[in-house]
């Protein structure tokens, strides 16, 4: 299993709500193995750099709109350091900053609908 990047808003309609997905390339979807939801994401070097919501990612998904898309995106901006504390085997470290890289685009994309019910779903 992969875990997913989506960009959606919602529409409002006289009936309720209705998701819209933001097309992203596919190679900008992809956050990484599921396995990452404890093992890099969820793990302590993760929490203990600051990061509250890609470590919730160990518990389920994640979907933040509004001021937390910025806090997303922060939590993704990692010094080198940090990259090789969350990802001991260097052959995956590229990997990882791809995925961080793609985070960060989705919320970058989020930001620009100029939509307040714009979100980031991973999962």
């Amino acid at each position: 299993m992969t875990l997913l990047i989506a960009v959606v808003r919602r529409e409002v309609h006289a009936g309720g709500q209705r998701r819209v997905d933001v097309p992203l390339e596919a190679s900008r979807e992809l956050a990484g193995p599921e396995a990452w939801r404890t093992a890099v994401y969820g793990c302590d070097v993760a929490r203990q750099l600051g990061a509250t919501l890609l470590p919730s990612l160990a518990d389920g998904n994640v979907s933040v709109e509004g001021d937390d898309i910025d806090r997303l995106e922060r939590e993704v901006d990692l010094p080198e350091g940090a990259i090789a504390e969350l990802c001991p085997e260097p052959s995956l470290r590229e990997s990882l900053r791809v995925r961080l890289d793609n985070i960060r685009f989705a919320c970058r994309v989020a930001r620009d609908i100029g939509d307040p019910t714009a979100a980031v779903e991973i999962g």
